[in-house]
């Protein structure tokens, strides 16, 4: 099941890469904000296509540091992936065709 998620365009906060963050709303992350920056996909042997992806932390509740929210986290990242996904999914589902246009 995905986590819970919302767009957080109301305060004007454009990260890094231009693009709308995302604010994670329940789970053990909730509270936290990121913006995805590259996505890539690459196929990986029998496990199938692996989707690789950068991210910014925008900021964070206090029981958390920007520093242990990085790649070296595993459930953070499996997380993100998960709603990356589900944002992907529900675009491709919006736009059909022209997604890959």
């Amino acid at each position: 099941m995905t986590t819970r998620y919302e767009y957080n365009d109301d305060d004007g906060v454009i990260g890094m890469t231009g693009h709308v963050p995302v604010k994670l709303l329940e789970g053990p992350f909730a509270g936290v904000t990121v913006e995805f920056g590259t996505i890539g996909f690459h196929e990986e042997g029998d496990i199938g296509i692996k989707c690789n992806f950068k991210f910014n932390v925008i900021d964070c509740p206090d029981r958390f540091t920007k520093e242990g929210l990085t790649e070296n986290n595993t459930e953070f990242v499996n997380v993100l992936g998960d709603v990356l996904l589900d944002v992907l999914t529900k675009e491709i589902e919006e736009v059909g065709d022209d997604f890959l246009r």
